[in-house]
């Protein structure tokens, strides 16, 4: 009886390690489906197939929730929409019944994500919010940052901007001593959209700067890739410029445009973007009256829009193509443009943009003025009255949600009253050690503040020795150089010259071979002088690290140029006067700017170089402080390299061109 049970015990160990072993390879199997279903060469209803017949069976043997939602992702990047709500709801189902915080939550978000992309925006913030809900119980801060983005971006939508920044600013601080990732990216990002439509742009231009920062730490930590770096660089000089083009700033704007046009031109890519950079530039030249230049890039964003189905480009191409038609006079092309951009923008419901055309057609096409003036106040109201009803319908849900956050609160506390004894007296061990630590860290942070202090009046210090060493070895190489050359050399050349009268001709030939020897090697020596400096590394490497060692944490030098770009027309002295110009107005910026941020951009031109250096600072009258030290010494320098060179200063920046030729 005792080895039959035995038997028996052993019999159903194997099958239970049969099935584990099964249960395993099916996992495998089915993973393995998943990460080919966008790989393969298969139809998109031969996708739809495999896709519903993976999570009817996952579904069935209930094995991997994390698999269900995998499936659902790729259902969503195939554009089979209605099947990504489907297994994202049935997703949803099987994690309430299994208890499963982390798949319930997600597949949430992910009925949000499909409602955000339907435009049913209210509806996308009430799943954004409860998966919000569920992960402030597991504490998961990176979740939780993101869902508080993707509400901000909804309410940033429905034109609710001051609910839109509270919300993106909760996300920052959710974040908060986090390490940067592409998220904290994306928040900066919007915060500065935000801001920028809400009338707010010095605020804007701040957070568009540290997004490109936070960018460049990313790629440096090798997070993104160098195509992402300027993908995302050339959106955010797109959004600077677009501002400034708004402010009427038009040379800020035009140098950012540029910046992200030419990013866009190497990248080589199709996108979206592009297509807006476009219709930036020819707005822009549409307020500077160049109407062919403006012309012909609002045309090419049209095309390139039709092709691609960029809708939102469509729109705006129309509109500036039809306020390009009213500055040519040619009022019936203009009203053409305007109804188009009317009627797209009913189909993609873009209201601003939908107001806008109604205003210009009651202004434009006087035959039917009446008429556009009846739609225009009649939408108006309705989306006044739309706007009340949202901002009181996301009310409710904050209420809801926070009325949630209270009862889960109280209920807390009722299971914790009999802990309260014990809670009262590490509450006041916690204090006084708060205290303590208070103390000291304000003690700390005094140190911090002083020591931040010394350091950066070291870091001057060292800059301005740095420098004044640099002058004097620079002096002494030549001094020495000019002492070989015409010291030594010229007295070997008399003593060439004498010998070479002399009456012992093989002694003489003898002692003139030696003599050469030494003025080669003395010839060798003097240039080596000039030019040892250049010999350990590029002189791009060197431009490079004279801008990156200048940033501080109040002021970023940014350098842009080629990697492919070559310097072996420039002759050595030309590279010295370079340079020093850069490292003047580097020391100009850091002295007399007040600026954030300091562009140095280097690029090849028709017959020549050009070095742009663009800040964002106060300025400065240069009609003033032209007969200066630091301009002498530009100017100076620049006419050694027979260079032209353009100040422009006002209140928001200065830009020096340094045109080169070759």
């Amino acid at each position: 009886m005792k080895y039959i049970y035995l038997n028996l015990l052993m019999l159903l160990f194997l099958l239970g390690s049969c099935q584990k072993e099964k249960h395993n390879n099916d996992l495998v199997v089915n993973q393995k489906l998943i990460d080919n279903i966008e790989t393969n060469n298969r139809t998109l209803s031969e996708n739809k197939h495999t896709l519903d017949s993976l999570f009817s069976l996952i579904k069935s043997n209930n094995s991997n929730g994390e698999q269900l939602i995998q499936i659902a992702a790729k259902a969503y990047n195939l554009e089979l929409y209605d099947e990504y709500l489907l297994y994202s709801k049935e997703a949803n189902q099987i994690a309430v019944r299994n208890n499963d915080s982390i798949l319930n939550a997600k597949s949430l978000w992910y009925i949000g994500d499909y409602f955000d992309y339907k435009m049913k925006l209210d509806s996308a913030y009430i799943y954004y919010d409860k998966a919000d809900q569920i992960y402030q119980t597991l504490n998961s801060a990176d979740d939780i940052a993101k869902m508080q983005q993707y509400k901000s971006i909804v309410l940033f939508r429905e034109g609710l901007y001051i609910e839109a920044e509270n919300k993106a600013l909760d996300a920052l601080a959710t974040l908060d001593n986090k390490p940067k990732n592409r998220l904290l990216y994306e928040i900066y990002l919007n915060l500065g959209n935000i801001l920028d439509l809400n009338q707010q742009p010095s605020e804007a231009l701040l957070y568009y700067s540290d997004a490109i920062h936070i960018l460049e730490e990313l790629y440096k930590n090798k997070v993104i890739s160098d195509d992402e770096l300027q993908l995302s660089k050339a959106g955010c000089y797109n959004n600077i410029g677009n501002l400034y083009l708004n402010q009427k700033s038009y040379l800020n704007a035009k140098t950012y445009l540029n910046y992200a046009n030419n990013i866009l031109i190497d990248l080589n890519i199709k996108h979206e973007l592009y297509t807006i950079v476009l219709t930036n530039l020819g707005t822009l030249n549409v307020n500077l009256n160049n109407f062919k230049d403006a012309e012909e890039l609002l045309i090419k964003s049209l095309k390139i829009s039709k092709e691609m189905s960029y809708k939102q480009s469509l729109t705006a191409n129309n509109f500036r193509l039809a306020e390009l038609s009213i500055k040519k006079k040619d009022t019936l092309k203009a009203i053409e443009y305007y109804k188009y951009t009317y009627n797209i923008s009913n189909e993609t419901h873009a209201n601003n943009t939908i107001l806008k055309s109604l205003k210009a057609l009651s202004i434009t096409d006087q035959s039917e003025s009446q008429k556009y003036i009846s739609l225009y106040y009649s939408f108006n109201d309705s989306m006044n009255k739309l706007q009340i009803n949202k901002r009181n319908k996301f009310a409710r849900i904050k209420y809801e949600s926070e009325k949630l956050e209270r009862n889960i609160v109280n209920l807390k506390k009722e299971n914790s009253q009999l802990l309260i004894s014990a809670v009262i007296t590490v509450l006041i061990a916690i204090l006084a050690l708060f205290f303590i630590f208070y103390r000291n860290k304000l003690k700390r942070l005094q140190y911090i503040q002083q020591d931040q202090e010394n350091k950066e009046l070291i870091y001057k210090l060292f800059l301005e020795q740095e420098q004044l060493s640099q002058e004097v070895l620079t002096k002494e190489r030549d001094r020495i150089s000019q002492e070989l050359h015409d010291g030594i050399i010229n007295s070997l050349f008399i003593i060439r010259l004498n010998l070479s009268h002399s009456e012992n001709s093989t002694a003489s030939t003898s002692i003139l071979s030696e003599i050469e020897k030494v003025q080669d090697q003395v010839r060798l020596i003097s240039h080596d002088l000039k030019n040892q400096e250049f010999i350990q590394q590029g002189f791009s490497e060197i431009m490079a690290q004279l801008i990156e060692k200048n940033n501080s944490e109040h002021q970023k030098f940014q350098f842009i140029i080629s990697k492919s770009y070559h310097w072996g027309n420039i002759s050595y002295e030309d590279k010295i006067n370079i340079y020093r110009i850069v490292q003047e107005a580097i020391q100009n910026v850091i002295k007399h700017s007040n600026a954030r941020n300091c562009i140095i951009s280097i690029s090849k031109i028709e017959n020549g170089n050009k070095i742009t250096i663009t800040d964002d600072g106060i300025g400065f009258d240069y009609k003033t402080l032209k007969n200066s030290n630091g301009l002498k010494n530009i100017n100076n320098r620049a006419k050694q390299l027979k260079a032209t060179i353009t100040i422009t200063s006002t209140s928001d920046g200065t830009i020096i061109i340094l045109t080169i030729p070759t």
